[in-house]
């Protein structure tokens, strides 16, 4: 029998109020961030949103260079990694094709920032990155300094993100892979900000695309909180500083 929503999501914050969680096997549950969703969203902005993950999972879909969220919700990491056929897919980088992209890559720095900072998910497994608490207002309610809390901080940045200006610049029909056939490629995901981009999503075979080897960067990790109460950037500390307020700059 299917449970109401209202009741499901009292049982729910019941639940993490006593500190317990589910088990989870297989395919997890993603009721921690989308009950966040829901609560923090435009009802607009979340009808979209549930339209974008629903796409996501069902189809393992990939979006721009740095959307799949597939990986935030199945234990198996095979799926996002490679294509049919085992072939690797292109690695999530290069310049974001829309604001929903940035909110992508930047939700996936802000994990990558719990690893560097916190040891998080040093398995590889993304199952990890659902593993979070929130309380009875939706907020987060790990532990300061945990991995959970990391993670529950990255979503929550990453929501506030798509309820900006993200959502409603949705286009899968020019930037998802099974609606559009966007193909994620050294081409359409270029480093390179100034690169063309007239054909979206399809390899033009008259371009040629000198590949160097890219440059080492030294990387660290930006945050308005000492504590691990607030989300991390990524940046390059050769070029840019980390300010008071958690934003990046040239000079702060």
């Amino acid at each position: 029998m299917k449970i109401p929503k209202k009741i499901s999501e009292i049982l729910f914050f019941v639940e993490i109020s006593n500190g317990s969680r589910n088990a989870r096997s297989g395919f997890l549950d993603a009721d921690s961030l989308l009950i966040q969703a829901e609560m923090f969203m435009q009802p607009d902005a979340y009808k979209r949103f549930k339209h974008f993950y629903d796409r996501q999972i069902e189809s393992n879909d990939r979006y721009g260079c740095h959307c799949q969220m597939k990986n935030l919700v199945s234990e198996d990491y095979i799926d996002y990694q490679y294509e049919a056929r085992k072939i690797r897919q292109h690695p999530y980088a290069g310049v974001p094709v829309d604001d929903l992209d940035r909110a992508c890559h930047n939700h996936r720095e802000c994990l990558r920032c719990a690893g560097m900072e916190l040891n998080c998910a040093s398995d590889g497994i993304s199952e990890h990155y659902l593993d979070y608490s929130l309380n009875r207002i939706g907020m987060c309610n790990d532990r300061v300094g945990t991995c959970q809390r990391a993670y529950c901080e990255c979503a929550q940045q990453f929501i506030e993100d798509l309820n900006s200006n993200s959502m409603f610049r949705y286009e899968p029909t020019r930037f998802s892979k099974t609606v559009a056939a966007f193909d994620a490629n050294e081409f359409t995901c270029s480093r390179n900000q100034a690169a063309t981009h007239a054909n979206f999503g399809r390899r033009d075979p008259t371009q040629i695309e000198e590949k160097s080897i890219p440059e080492k960067r030294n990387l660290g990790c930006c945050s308005k909180s000492k504590n691990g109460d607030a989300p991390w950037r990524l940046f390059n500390t050769d070029r840019h500083q980390c300010c008071e307020d958690g934003s990046v700059a040239i000079t702060c």
